[in-house]
């Protein structure tokens, strides 16, 4: 019988006092849907308020730009890639398409433009 490697934890440094306070956040949120239940909490207008170290954030990004860089790298990665898609937004943004569509978006879904 063939035992299968255990995978490691790749959280180190920041990124584990990252995991740590998102853990911690989401326990948090999830206690109180929990209490309140999930439909109040979804459509009574509740608003959770959360805070975030701005160094941690950084890391965080820092770390996910360098997987995400990995990983389009990969020869079968067959998606858009971030640069693709960060410079088609960046070009809706200049034209100002992104603005309409996004008005476009949220009037299907029922939101009022203000």
């Amino acid at each position: 019988m063939r035992r299968c490697a255990r995978r490691e934890d790749s959280w180190s440094g920041a990124g584990k006092t990252l995991k740590a306070r998102l853990t911690q956040s989401i326990t948090s949120a999830s206690k109180w849907i929990a209490a309140v239940g999930w439909d109040r909490a979804i459509n009574e207008g509740y608003r959770i308020h959360t805070t975030i170290d701005v160094n941690l954030q950084r890391a965080a990004e820092d770390s996910l730009k360098a997987h995400l860089e990995r990983a389009e790298q990969h020869p079968d990665y067959n998606h858009q890639t971030y640069a693709d898609y960060a410079a088609s937004f960046r070009k809706a943004k200049a034209s100002g398409k992104w603005l309409s569509n996004l008005r476009r978006v949220l009037a299907r879904r029922g939101h009022r433009s203000g």
